[in-house]
């Protein structure tokens, strides 16, 4: 992940296939991850089988996601694990260590996450203001960690696509764990929010 030390801001698409899949598995749910001047460095794609209960479940459902670099070396796995009223997804290391947890918390004014190490220890929360519905801010301890926006596209875009686009801006200071962390974030809020 030392790819994101040096960057600033990241572009992350939402696209519907990707085809570096594992064999036996269907992916769903993709996004390709480029830096500002439009370099790819990383797809997130879901990967998993359907089932019954899946099914059933809908947006609740259990969600895998791989994050892979560009030549096909595994650099983070997602999951989502199935919830009733609060969604969470837990970011592993490609050996299965836990690296950290992305968690939505229940606000009626904002929508906000928490974002936290492997430890349990809270290194930053995500605010969306109800009424500002494009614009997620970053706060660690130290002040404003970043942003996540989605972009607007032209109206025939956004009609004839339901994918989403987003910018994600780091703050000079933001540690590689927590911009990694954050690229998470955007799967975790695309799925609640623009799914």
């Amino acid at each position: 992940m030392d790819e994101l030390g040096e960057l600033t801001e990241l572009l992350i698409e939402q696209k519907e296939r990707w085809a570096g899949a594992s064999p036996g598995r269907a992916p769903n749910l993709s996004f390709l991850v480029k830096s500002a001047g439009g370099k790819k460095l990383f797809l997130v794609a879901e990967v998993g089988r359907k089932s019954v209960v899946g099914f059933l479940l809908g947006r609740r459902r259990r969600l895998w996601f791989e994050l892979r670099r560009v030549d096909e070396s595994l650099g983070l796995r997602l999951l989502r694990p199935p919830y009733l009223i609060v969604p969470s997804l837990r970011v592993l290391s490609p050996t299965g260590g836990l690296v950290g947890v992305i968690r939505k918390r229940v606000s009626l004014m904002h929508d906000r996450y928490e974002i936290c190490d492997a430890t349990g220890q809270r290194l930053a929360g995500i605010v969306r203001k109800r009424w500002a519905p494009l614009v997620f801010r970053v706060h660690a301890r130290d002040g404003e960690a970043g942003r996540i926006e989605r972009e607007i596209r032209s109206l025939r875009r956004e009609l004839a696509s339901g994918f989403d686009d987003y910018r994600l801006s780091f703050a000079a200071d933001t540690g590689v764990l927590m911009r990694a962390l954050l690229v998470a974030a955007v799967v975790l809020i695309d799925a609640v929010h623009f799914e």
